[in-house]
This record gives structure tokens, sequence and C-alpha cells, in this order.
């Protein structure tokens, strides 16, 4: 009696231990996936949503269809100037038609054209931004940073055009040519803010593109984890209640 006792014992005992690893591996499985998934989604996550507000942040600049307009506002700034210019071209060919120009005429033409390059400035370094953000998330910036490039290179080599421009004729009796040194210059700014709009255009679109990306890989990455922290949970019960099962 005693012997198959301790015989029923010792047999109990030797399943227990085989099976206390089998549980001991299922919970630490379990926990593992639960934890790995929480690091890697919080992780996840938070740069993808980091992504999608810094786009949205560096696109509250302008709408798309503000950007559209400025484009447009910016072409049809450049087709009255080009008309402007055909019109001083005839004064050139007939002096004496020339209109009179004065001091302060010239003063004006040289701020516009000052400020005029001042706010391209300011478009190039914004919509930098925005270019910046973007490469941040895929390849697909690459196009619109090497656009950037050229127009960086055009608009260094404008600034010196235009600081020559206004120390030339900004003098105190100006002539014609005066005037149509500065309408020269000024429509090269011209050129290059519509260069400027057309480049924020391809830049809003391909920002726009990414940021819809980094929004469903968002939701995906949401989702999987939800999946993976069933899978851990579930995991991590099987090896608990593992024993109950068996006995």
């Amino acid at each position: 009696m005693t012997s198959n006792f301790v015989k029923k014992h010792v047999s109990e005992s030797e399943q227990g231990n085989r099976r206390n690893p089998r549980k001991t591996r299922l919970l630490i499985i379990g926990i593992i996936i639960v934890i790995a998934t929480f690091i890697v989604a919080h992780v996840l996550r938070g740069q993808l949503k980091a992504i999608s507000d810094s786009i949205d942040t560096a696109q509250n600049r302008a709408s798309t269809s503000e950007i559209q307009q400025t484009l447009s506002t910016r072409q049809r700034q450049l087709s009255a100037l080009e008309q402007e210019m055909l019109g001083a071209q005839n004064v050139l060919a007939h002096p004496a038609i020339a209109p009179v120009i004065s001091a302060s005429d010239i003063q004006g033409e040289i701020s516009d054209l000052q400020h005029s390059y001042s706010d391209a400035a300011v478009e190039l370094e914004q919509t930098s931004l925005l270019v910046d953000t973007t490469a941040k998330v895929g390849k697909g910036a690459h196009g619109v940073r090497d656009w950037r490039e050229r127009i960086r290179k055009n608009f260094e080599g404008l600034r010196t055009e235009v600081n020559d421009t206004a120390t030339k004729n900004l003098v105190p009796n100006p002539a014609w040519q005066n005037h149509v040194s500065v309408l020269l210059t000024t429509a090269k700014v011209l050129v290059l803010r519509v260069d400027v709009a057309l480049w924020e255009t391809s830049v809003n679109s391909v920002a726009q593109q990414h940021k819809e990306i980094a929004d469903k890989m968002y939701k995906i990455c949401a989702w999987l984890s939800y999946l993976f922290y069933a899978l851990g949970i579930l995991v991590a019960l099987k090896g608990q209640f593992s024993d109950a099962k068996e006995k």
C-alpha cells in the first residue's frame, strides 16, 4: 500500500515537473509578445503620427487651392509685365514719345522690386520646410529637392542683379532707360516667383501623398497591435491554465 502511494506521488511529481517548464515557456512567450508589441507599436505609431502632424503643420501655410490661386496670379502678373515691356521697347525705339520718369517713380519701382524679391525668399524657405519634412517619409521628395536647388541657385544669382539694379537706377534725374532696366529685373524676379509657385504646387502634392501613406500605416499599425496583444494574452492564458486542462 505504502509503496503504491509513494509511486503514485512520485509519478505525479514527475508529470508536474514536465508540465511546469511548458507552462513557464508559454507564459514567458505570451508576456514577451505583449511587451514587444507595446514597444514596437508605441514607437512606430508615434513616428508615423509625428510625420503626419509635421506635414500638416508645414502645409498650414496655404491650401492647395490657395497655392493654385497664387500661381494663377503670378502668371497674370507676368503676362501683364510682358505687355508693359513690349510698350517700353516701342518707346525706346521712338525716344520722342517717351513719357517723363520722375525720381519718385523710379524709387517706387525699385521698392516694389525689392519687396517682390523678399517675398520670393519667404515663399522659398516656407516651401523648403515642407520639402524637408516630406523627405523624411520616402524617396518621392528627391525630385522636388533637386528642383529646390535649381531655384536657390537662380535666386542667389538674382540677388546681385537686384542690388545692382537698385544702385544704378536710383538717380536724381532718371531717364526712360532706367525704367526699362528696373522693369527687366522685375520680370526676372517674377519669373522666379512663378517657378517657386509651380514648385510649391508639386511639393504640396508629394507631401499630401506621403501624409496619406503615413495615416494609412498608422491605422494598420494600430490594428496589428491589437491582434498581437490578443495573441500574446491567449498564449499566456494557455500556459496559465494548461495544468487545469491536463488534470
